[in-house]
């Protein structure tokens, strides 16, 4: 009897595996891996004085870092019917030697023995034609990307400058850039309508109080709340001109973070209205020019502001990027040019300089980064936040054979809001321009922010194999003090294998 049973489920096991087979038109299997060897020096723009055993902590207090990292993605993409998809990426991302550990270890956050897993990085389904031919539905983990991702392209932005305690590694050199997101295209070719809705965070608040012990109270309670979230919800319109590839855009979108989160019972808003264009004037030139401007309410717990007020800050701000590009195609070794220049407004009384935080202001024109996923420097992306800053760059790639390419690329940094002379910043958890090796930073009246020179030289082996070494170099400009213009480096080397 028991014999029989077994063979039953056996039977409608594959039966049932048939069917799934059945109904699936066609899967692929991709993936990639790639190993890193990492090494950063003075991140910090300073010598860090030595730091007794008993108050000594690998996480921040250190000037320089050496470490390998390893990243393996494995997607897979099932065709349905009647014009369904479903899509399943899972991430792993470790530093070697470090799975297992728990705390903080030499600046990375472990979680235990599971602290190297594998996790949901995409997992999505595409219904196409749904309920009206030109409308698609995208509903679950997905990345979203729009214009050159100066709004919305990266949900845990490192724009705090610091190890994400969501992430094992340093947070610019994650892989993880998916939303948990429902979207709805509208595809009028030659106009394209994206509306999103994607909660960034749900609830988890630490809630004291209000249970069913003795005297109605009980410990601290992490719960699921409505009021505490962090909400992007929006719309773009994208419009192929079709003449000189020219295509425009324009959006709204909308970043709430719930009034629980703040001792004021107040919500942190930041509405962006915007529009860009790009264009190909000429044959090989290529132009293009983004520009936004933000309005809401801000919170001022929201960024360690010290206030002694209980209302939100209105804000009023502004940023502007454009970039002009050429490409020698036909040339030998195809050089290619590019020039960009951006702004991000910033205030005088922001988030940078604590000292004067108590003054009572009305408005707030400091740029809030948003989900930006944009490099102006790789060293500058990890350090400091997409805010208060004009940027200059100047770009150049070549290739000396048909399976390299060398690129060198320079950036020019002034501040838009200057610091007071002796304005000190706080810890990296309290002010987004502390290093992520910790420390404080005293800063002087001054524009120059600083210039870096990032170079890059690309291998590739075979159609599959990828080598690339990454040298950068930031040298702190006239605005940091004596005590903290040391220029920080980065070397990576890495291989990357797809499939």
């Amino acid at each position: 009897m028991g014999k029989r049973i077994i063979i039953l489920a056996l039977a409608m096991l594959l039966g049932t595996a048939f069917l799934a087979y059945a109904e699936t038109q066609n899967i692929k299997v991709s993936g990639d891996l790639e190993f890193s060897a990492i090494l950063r020096s003075h991140f910090g723009l300073h010598n860090l004085p030595d730091v007794a055993a008993a108050t000594y902590n690998p996480a921040v207090d250190k000037n320089s870092e050496k470490f390998f990292l390893g990243q393996a993605r494995v997607r897979v993409d099932a065709d349905l019917t009647d014009n369904v998809s479903a899509t399943v990426r899972l991430l792993s991302e470790w530093v070697w030697g470090r799975q297992g550990e728990n705390g903080y270890n030499g600046g990375f956050v472990d979680y235990g023995d599971n602290s190297m897993y594998a996790e949901i990085d995409l997992a999505y389904v595409t219904l196409k034609e749904f309920l009206y031919s030109p409308l698609t539905l995208t509903v679950g983990r997905q990345e979203l990307h729009f214009g050159n991702d100066m709004i919305i392209g990266d949900p845990d932005t490192n724009r705090l400058a610091h190890f994400s305690h969501e992430s094992r590694i340093p947070a610019d050199l994650t892989k993880k850039k998916a939303f948990d997101a429902i979207r709805f295209t509208l595809d009028y070719n030659p106009l394209v309508i994206d509306a999103v809705y994607a909660q960034v965070r749900e609830g988890g608040n630490t809630i004291t109080g209000g249970g069913t012990g003795a005297g109605g109270t009980t410990d601290n309670v992490n719960t699921l709340r409505s009021d505490d979230d962090v909400i992007l919800r929006g719309i773009n319109a994208k419009y192929d001109f079709g003449k000189m590839n020219t295509i425009g855009e324009v959006y709204l979108w909308n970043k709430k973070i719930g009034q629980k989160n703040f001792t004021t019972n107040k919500a942190d808003v930041v509405n962006v209205l915007g529009a860009r264009v790009s264009t190909e004037p000429i044959e090989n030139l290529t132009y293009q020019v983004e520009g936004a401007y933000q309005f809401g309410t801000l919170n001022p717990g929201n960024y360690s502001l010290v206030y002694d007020g209980t209302e939100t800050i209105h804000r009023k701000a502004w940023a502007i990027e454009t970039s002009l590009n050429y490409d020698w195609k036909k040339v030998k070794y195809t050089p290619s040019a590019n020039f960009s220049y951006a702004y991000f407004r910033g205030d005088r009384q922001d988030v940078y300089d604590l000292t004067t935080g108590a003054a009572v202001i009305s408005h707030y024109r400091g740029w809030d980064p948003m989900f930006e996923n944009q490099t102006y420097g790789r060293i500058v992306n990890a350090i400091l936040p997409q805010t208060n800053m004009h940027i200059i760059g100047l770009a150049g790639s070549m290739k000396p054979r048909e399976d390299m390419t060398l690129m060198a690329q320079y950036y020019y940094y002034l501040w838009d809001k200057k610091y007071q002379d002796g304005a000190t910043t706080l810890g990296y958890y309290d002010n987004p321009l502390a290093s992520p090796f910790g420390g404080s930073n005293v800063m002087k009246h001054a524009a120059s922010l600083g210039q870096e020179i990032d170079m890059t030289l690309t291998y590739d082996y075979t159609e599959d194999v990828q080598f690339k070494l990454m040298s950068d170099l930031f040298f702190p400009g006239a605005s940091f003090g004596a005590s903290n213009n040391d220029a920080a480096a980065e070397v990576i080397g890495s291989m990357k294998v797809t499939f």
